[in-house]
């Protein structure tokens, strides 16, 4: 669910200095500052079907259509999550874990289940989803 938040309500967009020459089939100069626009790809159906819907299932395990690599909630390369660049790797998770993202993630957690136990929640019919 927390996931489903963060990609939705995304508003964080990043900028790197271009290292490359050719990026994305274009020519820069070395240097060249690249804005990347998050809330875009985070918005695109062609990464996320249906997304302007809150999907907590979105992220399941179970999604084999999944693409984390659309999913940029802190951002990449060296201008990224500070976190990022302490990196350790996870033998038994076989991936490389971000200490940083990982108290980030806990910490929404955290905020979420406060809220869950402190107030009781449910649906009603009174509010709509604005189209």
């Amino acid at each position: 669910m927390v996931k489903d938040v963060v990609n939705y309500r995304e508003e964080n967009n990043y900028t790197r200095n271009d290292l490359m020459q050719t990026l994305i089939n274009m020519k820069n100069e070395k240097g060249t500052i690249v804005f990347v626009p998050v809330t875009g790809i985070h918005y695109d159906a062609e990464y996320w079907p249906d997304p302007t819907k809150f999907d907590p299932e979105r992220f399941s395990q179970d999604n084999d259509k999944l693409n984390l690599g659309a999913f940029m909630a802190f951002g990449g390369g060296p201008k990224s999550c500070m976190g990022k660049s302490a990196v350790s790797y996870s033998r038994l998770a076989n991936r490389k874990i971000f200490p940083g993202e990982r108290m980030a993630w806990m910490i929404m957690k955290i905020a979420v289940i406060s809220v869950l136990r402190r107030y009781r929640i449910s649906v009603t019919d009174k509010f709509k989803t604005p189209a």
